[in-house]
C-alpha cells in the first residue's frame, strides 16, 4: 500500500505543480489561471517565469515517481511551494476568486504532502 500511496500522491502533486506551466503561453492563459490581467511586459515576464518554476517543481515530482531517491527533495520543494503561497495569501487577505481556487488546491496539496511526509518518516524508523 505504501507504493501506491507514493504513486498516487506524487502524481497528484506533480499535476498540481505542472498545471500552471500553461501560463508560459502568456496573457489569456494567465488571466484564466489567476483571474488577473497580465498587462505590460514586466508582469507577463514575472508570471510566465513563475510558470516555468512550477514546471521545474512538477518535474522533480515526476522524477521522484521513478526514482525514490528524489522523494525527499520532491517533498521539500512541495512544502516550500505550497506553504509559501498559503502564508503570502494570508498576509494579503482579500484575494480574487481564481486565487481562492488556487489556495484551495494548495490546502489539498498540504494534505497530500503531510501524508507522504508521514510515510517517509515512518519508513526511516
Amino acid at each position: 500500500w505504501v507504493y501506491w500511496c507514493w504513486m498516487i500522491g506524487l502524481t497528484l502533486l506533480a499535476l498540481i505543480h505542472l498545471a500552471p506551466v500553461l501560463g508560459v503561453a502568456g496573457g489569456d492563459v494567465l488571466e484564466r489561471l489567476y483571474g488577473v490581467r497580465a498587462e505590460g511586459p514586466d508582469l507577463q515576464l514575472l508570471l510566465r517565469h513563475r510558470a516555468v518554476l512550477f514546471g521545474m517543481a512538477g518535474a522533480i515530482m515526476v522524477l521522484a515517481l521513478f526514482n525514490p531517491g528524489y522523494r525527499s527533495v520532491a517533498l521539500a520543494v512541495g512544502w516550500l511551494n505550497v506553504l509559501s503561497f498559503i502564508v503570502l495569501a494570508a498576509q494579503i487577505g482579500q484575494i480574487n476568486e481564481a486565487l481562492v481556487r488556487v489556495l484551495r488546491v494548495d490546502y489539498f496539496a498540504v494534505v497530500l504532502l503531510a501524508g507522504l511526509t508521514a510515510i517517509r518518516f515512518q519508513a526511516r524508523t
